[in-house]
């Protein structure tokens, strides 16, 4: 009995020889130790099934590198005064920080914050509700393939938008504040590949290349 492999050109088939070299359990998984055995290799038996064979150019070409794009779009509407804390994983006031910073040098507030993928708003945090762990207002914004992105520290939240409503990448999803535990009005920024209460990874990772006007410390 052989092992039948079905390409695009042919089936292959590959048979044992009769001296059951190769049985089940053999670590060789059917090919057999040419160091000791006196037995033939197994041979290949070829059926026609109506393709051709790849010609020696194609198969030469390298195979397209699959790989997923981490890039999201910035947080907050772009200009020459943002400034980016690179603080992932830092300790601050005793917690390990689970986001990066951004805010504007200057220290001003109501900055336009936007959606940085399409998603749904699946979370909303208002300055003392019972969920509010220092964050101030908030939104957890969640894309399809499950990953959430938390905007902490909002000043007012835009108009129309609620638990539930679908958003574009670049909408406005309100302004950037000081509410909460801080005094520098910014955006505290997270991304939860796993969902909104998910473990934190290093929003820098989404967020590069880091657009040329803003500054990264």
């Amino acid at each position: 009995m052989g092992v039948v492999v079905v390409g695009a050109a042919a089936a292959h088939r590959l048979t044992r020889s009769p001296s059951g070299v190769g049985a089940p359990g053999d670590p060789s998984d059917g090919v057999p130790d040419t160091s000791t055995s006196t037995t033939s290799p197994p041979t290949i038996e070829v059926a026609d099934g109506g393709g051709t064979l790849q010609d020696a150019a194609s198969a030469l070409e390298p195979a397209e590198r699959i790989g997923r794009d981490r890039r999201i779009g910035f947080p907050v509407e772009v200009h020459d005064d943002l400034v980016l804390l690179d603080t992932f994983g830092r300790t601050q006031s005793g917690r390990l920080h689970q986001g990066v910073d951004i805010g504007r040098a200057d220290g001003a507030s109501g900055d336009a914050l936007l959606a940085c993928v399409d998603g749904v708003l699946v979370e909303q945090v208002q300055v003392g509700d019972p969920l509010d762990y220092r964050q101030g207002n908030s939104w957890v914004l969640q894309a399809a393939d499950g990953h959430a992105y938390r905007y902490h520290h909002l000043d007012e939240f835009a108009p129309g938008l609620e638990v539930g409503s679908a958003v574009t990448r670049g909408d406005v999803l309100g302004t950037m504040g000081a509410t909460g535990n801080t005094v520098w009005p910014h955006l505290h920024f997270e991304v939860r590949p796993t969902g909104p209460i998910g473990t934190p990874v290093d929003p820098m990772e989404y967020l590069r290349p880091v657009p040329d006007a803003v500054t990264v410390f």
